[in-house]
């Protein structure tokens, strides 16, 4: 699958977007958009909490564990001192 991202850098994504492809040629490899892959997955992951009680890891090498509330107030001062 070839996901088209416009805000991402994607020089090939981009390019099979424009004229509105949905398929690579001789591959069968489907051309999706970007966001309607992250709705797609937003949705696929509700499914999972609602049917199988998954949820996310919060593993401490997790890429999506939840942020520490110590480093959210770290952010938020420096966001502060940039609004002034």
């Amino acid at each position: 699958m070839v996901v088209c991202i416009e805000r991402i850098p994607n020089p090939v994504g981009a390019l099979l977007e424009l004229p509105g492809y949905r398929e690579v040629r001789d591959t069968g490899v489907p051309v999706v958009r970007g966001p309607a892959a992250m709705v797609k997955l937003a949705e696929s992951t509700v499914d999972l909490r609602r049917s199988l009680g998954l949820t996310k890891s919060e593993a401490v090498t997790g890429a999506y564990r939840t942020t520490p509330a110590h480093a959210l107030e770290e952010l938020q001062e420096i966001g502060k001192k940039l609004v002034v």
